[in-house]
């Protein structure tokens, strides 16, 4: 993975927000941790708090699950170290604007490269992504695969589709004190690759996902960059 910006990711429960790799999986709670169960109170953003939770909580090696109580309460079961990264961020809700969740826009593209003379697409963009991987893999001729756009309201899932061009679905969530965006997403090129990962950035932030190929016969680069608006 290569990432731009100093960026801060979710620890503890993916939510305690600290500087660290933005695309690194959350930590997992050790197999013997006993569980316990933490109800928190909210308010109105018991929902919202709900939603991202269950994002950061998905995959089944991660011990932790929640669901709002009938009340708008937070109700979480998960090991004490997890629970400490939950009060953590859900205290760091109390300042955070209530309201309508926002839209989460990700851009997507998908770049081919091989080694070469350095010729690119005059994408402003993409130029942060492309200076980043040929600083790892050298002068590289890049062009572009196709690309998508897609918005989805904080918490919800969005799919956009074709028979022929790039195929994404995401599942973003918006966290609610500094903006920044987590998502699940799976990206398909039709008769080439596949990929399927979660990500945390910033507003603004461009990322590449992945890479499928080889030097020789030219790679594909997943690149991804996200706004709130």
């Amino acid at each position: 993975m290569i990432r731009f910006h100093p960026s801060q990711a979710l620890v503890a429960v993916v939510l305690a927000l600290t500087a660290c790799n933005p695309l690194a999986p959350p930590p997992v709670a050790q197999a013997d941790a006993p569980v316990v169960l933490r109800s928190y109170a909210v308010g109105s953003q018991g929902g919202q708090a709900v939603s991202v939770l269950s994002s950061a909580f998905v995959g089944d090696a991660i011990q932790a699950r929640v669901v709002e109580g009938p009340s708008g309460e937070v109700i979480v079961v998960a090991p004490e170290d997890i629970q400490t990264g939950v009060k953590q961020f859900l205290d760091n809700m109390g300042d955070a604007p209530s309201g309508a969740p926002p839209n989460v826009e990700l851009h997507y593209t998908v770049l081919s490269g091989s080694p070469g003379e350095g010729s690119r697409p005059r994408i402003a963009a993409l130029m942060p992504a492309m200076d980043a991987i040929e600083a790892r893999a050298g002068k590289t001729d890049f062009t572009v695969v196709d690309t998508a756009a897609l918005v989805s309201r904080s918490g919800d899932w969005a799919e956009s589709s074709g028979a022929e061009g790039l195929s994404v679905d995401q599942h973003a969530t918006v966290h609610p004190s500094d903006k920044s965006i987590v998502a699940q997403v799976k990206i398909r090129v039709p008769g080439h690759s596949k990929i399927e990962t979660r990500i945390a950035l910033k507003d603004g932030q461009v990322a590449v996902l992945g890479e499928v190929g080889t030097a020789a016969s030219g790679t594909h680069y997943y690149v991804v960059s996200g706004s709130v608006r």
